[in-house]
């Protein structure tokens, strides 16, 4: 007997291969679309939190400046005398460093940009950057003239150890120019370094010419050198009492212009002398008492 039903099973196919596969790659232009746009949403929540950790710490400064007679304390010593609750991090994994205390200024490595190669920092944004006469990453020696000392790559960056009175010197092989400025970044581990500008290299490669001047107790200083001697000292400041120098990298920028020339640490003023014993040159670098490690050296038109 035969049982009759209304039921037919349909005929289901699945997916092929050449289906999949489109599948695949619509979800690939899609998430390639998506992607991007949630890191910067990342990055931009990251930044907002890193600004917001240093404008409380800053917060806790001028209130611990306020309460101890204008004294200025590290964040270690914020934390450990209760004005903050802990040490303040970027959570993108930036540096932070105390650059200033008037105003009051911690900056991030990662969240502070750099003031642009041969414009003074606060200047505004929207103005042609300056066109670049040299530009190294010192990765490699190609521009520098090494007059004195061992001068090495190491990592990437162009390091030199000195032991005793020992001075060393490099040069920007190429100038002479008049109104410019010298970005130079660097670390000291030890000693001190020097931003050489306005310089000229006498017979048996000694230098004359500028050099501002940052050593590891955070002195900073403006020297005229003749024959890689110093000359005269034209001006001193500090970096102010609990500020890391030692260990940390900064920028150092100059700018000279006629007979003036400006001085900033890390995009912050520091110093402004007049001064017309030098009138042109290149620029270079000058180190002593240790070693230092050199990133960058941009010199650019004023």
């Amino acid at each position: 007997m035969k049982h009759l039903s209304g039921f037919r099973p349909r005929n289901r196919k699945g997916f092929t291969l050449m289906e999949l596969f489109v599948v695949m790659a619509i979800l690939a232009v899609l998430a390639s679309f998506a992607m991007p746009r949630y890191a910067q949403v990342i990055e931009r929540a990251k930044s907002t939190e890193c600004q917001v950790t240093r404008a409380n710490s800053q917060r806790a400064e001028e209130i611990y400046m306020g309460q101890n007679e204008g004294h200025v304390a590290s964040t270690q010593e914020l934390v450990a005398k209760g004005y903050l609750d802990r040490m303040p991090r970027c959570v993108a994994g930036g540096s932070l460093v105390w650059l200033s205390t008037a105003p009051l200024k911690l900056a991030c490595s990662l969240h502070d940009a750099a003031p642009a190669a041969g414009s003074a920092p606060g200047s505004g944004g929207g103005a042609a950057a300056p066109a670049e006469y040299f530009s190294s990453t010192l990765a490699s020696m190609e521009g520098i003239d090494p007059l004195t000392g061992a001068w090495r790559i190491n990592g990437g960056v162009l390091t030199i150890t000195s032991s005793g009175k020992s001075v060393n010197e490099a040069m920007v092989s190429t100038g002479p120019f008049t109104n410019y400025s010298t970005d130079l970044t660097a670390t000291i581990d030890s000693g001190g370094f020097g931003v050489l500008y306005r310089a000229s290299i006498d017979s048996g490669s000694k230098v004359s010419g500028y050099s501002f001047q940052l050593d590891a107790a955070g002195k900073l200083e403006l020297w005229t050198i003749v024959g890689s001697k110093p000359g005269a000292r034209l001006a001193s400041a500090a970096m102010p009492a609990g500020f890391p120098v030692v260990g940390v990298q900064h920028t150092i920028t100059v700018a000279v212009a006629g007979t003036q020339a400006t001085f900033y640490v890390d995009g912050v003023q520091v110093m402004q002398v007049t001064d017309d014993t030098f009138t042109s040159g290149t620029s270079g670098m000058r180190q002593w008492g240790g070693t230092s490690s050199f990133d960058t050296i941009v010199l650019a038109q004023g």
